[in-house]
């Protein structure tokens, strides 16, 4: 004779299958609710934040002071390098490479 009871084999294959299900729509519900958690914030992130004032903020005093003498001779040098580089490039002739057959 078999071991084989119909009857409890059924009720322990439903309390498996309604714990199974029981566990799936739980962490369903936390994956949904994690989702959705996710969402909001990426969307609140995502809008622009446009902050508007009657009067302009004042501007800081050091913009307004004069430059270093060490900064000054910089933007000298750099731009002098800028003019040599564009006279180069205006004298050099243009090269290109032949097409390949």
């Amino acid at each position: 004779m078999s071991n084989f009871r119909p009857r409890l084999f059924a009720q322990t294959m439903g309390e498996r299958l309604m714990k199974n299900w029981s566990q799936r729509k739980t962490r369903s519900m936390l994956l949904g609710a994690m989702l959705c958690a996710s969402l909001t914030t990426l969307t609140g992130c995502s809008v622009p934040t446009k902050i508007e004032r009657e009067e302009p903020l004042p501007m800081p005093a050091e913009w307004n002071e004069p430059q270093l003498p060490g900064a000054k001779d910089f933007s000298e040098k750099a731009q002098s390098f800028l003019q040599r580089v564009q006279a180069y490039f205006k004298e050099t002739p243009e090269f290109t490479t032949p097409e390949q057959p």
